[in-house]
């Protein structure tokens, strides 16, 4: 609702307006009458008017002067002139005071209604207009960080050019306080690994904490940025390395990591750059990257690009993987994995590689590989492959890899030893399979898959060791439950063919004599007679 003021220096003019004409019907539940500029300003300091009808000739300060006024101090009143002359001074300085209407006495009530309901459907207009720009400008302040995540991101990516023009038209889009002469600074946190297991949700939002916490403690009151990079690493853009001294940033980087440490589970680095130009920001990116690439011996940290010495170039000789191999085909598991550790420790004090630590994983899984093989076992019977073989891929320690290779070592050297002491075993998991899968249309090679089993070493091991060919020994038991079939119920004996798998009648009736000694109509007749 809505409020109306009108000033006149002559009272019957002023309770013409306000008693004779219906102001509620168009949404003015406040009136206010004045009888002079003086009495106009007492109520403005008080109230707020939506529509003021002012006479612009008027003892004192006339209606001119009271506008100026209020376009000042009430910018939001819209404002209709009464005058008893056609003064075109007056007129033209009303259109440039942005004066509503102009209207000469005696006013007419219809037409100055009209002019009031104009002036309230501006004020309604530009109510909404406020509104839409305020709430789109709250949006906008709540989208800015993400926004200016994403513009990073496609810097770093590449898919925008690092030059002057587009840097500078980003700043002044985005409001970022960065001129394009300020040195930055890069600090790139890279998790080493987490101390619990969690699932891929999980894992997203914890390193999602890992950026609200980097930007609480590193970047504190600093003005910059905590993105995420296409690999999914965390990275603080500082945009001024004046406003903060390196032995300030080395606590704020020890306090992060330490925190992280205790509230996340998890071990991590942060990889600080040199200061360096804004245009140059993919090239102190891809030295970051380079530098924790080959960090692999001193997990946990805080590294300068600096201090970092790229690796020397020299050939480490991997180990015999030939004579581990015969330990580990030989049960001597405790002096493989002494052998192991052995070696990763050799390798870290000689400035190791991921190179190096992914020729050894190759090494470790080709060994296990080959001696499960030589002794037809599957690799997915005697190991996780999600969890196990998989987890070593993502190894940046030598720690994490000693634990790893001591794991997946003691798991296939277990697996090994308990498979060679009972192989009849592997004729129990074969019947049982067979007895559950009676009813199913299964092939040898569909066994040996679903039980994991090399299909020749399965059928090899169950004559062996029950001294029957499998695929007779199936069709055996398929028999024997045609028997249980034919006792147990009067069906069709077709369907019972056709339940064991056996499309044709007379070929199941064929395998059954030559099996049991006569058909299976004989055999029910005879059942039936006997009992």
């Amino acid at each position: 609702m809505y409020s109306l003021m009108v000033v006149d220096d002559e009272e019957y003019a002023v309770l013409g307006i306000t008693k004779g004409i219906d102001w509620f019907g168009i949404g003015i539940t406040r009136i206010f009458e004045a009888y002079g500029a003086d009495e106009a300003l007492e109520i403005f300091k008080t109230e707020t008017i939506d529509v003021l009808i002012c006479d612009i000739e008027m003892p004192g300060c006339n209606g001119i002067q009271l506008l100026d006024w209020v376009n000042e101090y009430s910018p939001e009143t819209r404002t209709i002139f009464l005058t008893g002359h056609a003064n075109f001074a007056y007129a033209q300085k009303a259109v440039q005071l942005d004066c509503v209407d102009y209207l000469l006495k005696p006013v007419d009530y219809e037409e100055l209604k009209q002019g009031v309901s104009g002036a309230l459907n501006m004020i309604k207009k530009e109510k909404e207009k406020s509104y839409a720009i305020e709430r789109y400008s709250k949006l906008w302040e709540q989208q800015k960080p993400n926004l200016i995540g994403h513009f990073w991101q496609d810097v770093l990516g590449e898919r925008i050019s690092c030059n002057v023009e587009k840097f500078t038209e980003a700043f002044q889009v985005y409001d970022m306080h960065i001129n394009i002469s300020d040195k930055i600074l890069l600090i790139l946190i890279k998790v080493e690994y987490w101390l619990e297991e969690m699932n891929a949700r999980e894992r997203e939002v914890k390193r999602f904490t890992i950026r609200s916490i980097s930007s609480e403690i590193i970047l504190d009151s600093l003005e910059g940025a905590v993105i995420q990079d296409h690999s999914g690493n965390n990275l603080v853009i500082i945009y001024s390395h004046k406003d903060i001294n390196e032995a300030l940033l080395a606590d704020r980087c020890n306090s992060f990591i330490n925190n992280c440490n205790i509230s996340l589970k998890c071990h991590l680095s942060c990889y600080i750059s040199e200061p360096g130009a804004v245009e140059d920001i993919v090239k102190t990116y891809r030295q970051l990257l380079k530098v924790e690439y080959d960090n692999i011996v001193i997990p946990n940290s805080i590294l300068y690009q600096r201090e970092y010495i790229e690796s020397a170039k020299y050939e480490i000789v991997m180990p015999s993987f030939s004579q581990w191999t015969v330990l580990l085909e030989t049960g001597r598991k405790d002096e493989l994995t002494r052998n192991m550790k052995d070696f990763l420790e050799s390798i870290g004090c000689r400035q190791a590689t991921k190179e190096m630590l992914e020729a050894f994983y190759y090494g470790v899984i080709h060994m296990i590989y080959d001696v499960l093989h030589k002794n037809k076992i599957l690799v997915n019977k005697a190991l996780n492959m999600k969890e196990t073989v998989q987890a070593g891929l993502y190894i940046n320690s030598i720690q994490q890899m000693r634990s790893w290779a001591v794991h997946i070592i003691n798991e296939a050297a277990d697996y090994l030893k308990d498979f060679k002491k009972c192989e009849s075993a592997i004729v129990l998991e074969i019947k049982n399979y067979i007895e559950k899968h009676i009813f199913d249309d299964f092939t040898l090679a569909d066994m040996a898959n679903d039980i994991h089993f090399n299909q020749d070493y399965m059928s090899r091991v169950f004559k062996k060791e029950s001294g029957t060919i499998l695929s007779d020994y199936i069709v055996f038991r398929r028999m024997n439950m045609a028997k249980k079939l034919l006792e147990d119920s009067s069906g069709n004996i077709s369907d019972i063919a056709g339940k064991l798998t056996y499309s044709h009648y007379s070929h199941f009736s064929r395998v059954f004599r030559n099996i049991i000694g006569v058909t299976p109509q004989e055999y029910r007749k005879m059942y039936r007679n006997a009992k």
